[in-house]
């Protein structure tokens, strides 16, 4: 998967990512790979669908995965995906610091 996402290979990428999940492999941190390819594309949107995808397997991304995808969305001028994003971060119990920075 790694392989994919430094290729920019985002098709072939998603195609493991399922395979992982089809065949039970599927661990919370592959999805990284995808959070860093959707990066060097700027791909908000599908960073969002994995994400949410992930967690609604009770895969949580790492707390750097997270990070990476609120990045994206702030570097996008994608306000409203970025607060999204620290918000399904902290349900998903990997980010806490959403509340101490709206307050």
């Amino acid at each position: 998967m790694n392989g994919y996402a430094t290729g920019g290979h985002l098709l072939l990428l998603e195609d493991a990512l399922e395979a992982a999940v089809q065949e039970g492999y599927a661990q919370p941190n592959m999805v990284q790979a995808m959070v860093r390819c959707c990066v060097r594309l700027g791909d908000v949107p599908r960073t969002q669908r994995w994400l949410q995808r992930w967690v609604s397997l009770g895969l949580i991304p790492t707390m750097t995965t997270w990070h990476m995808a609120i990045d994206l969305a702030h570097e996008a001028g994608d306000a409203d995906a970025a607060d999204a994003l620290w918000r399904d971060a902290e349900a998903a119990g990997a980010i806490v610091l959403y509340k101490r920075c709206v307050s």
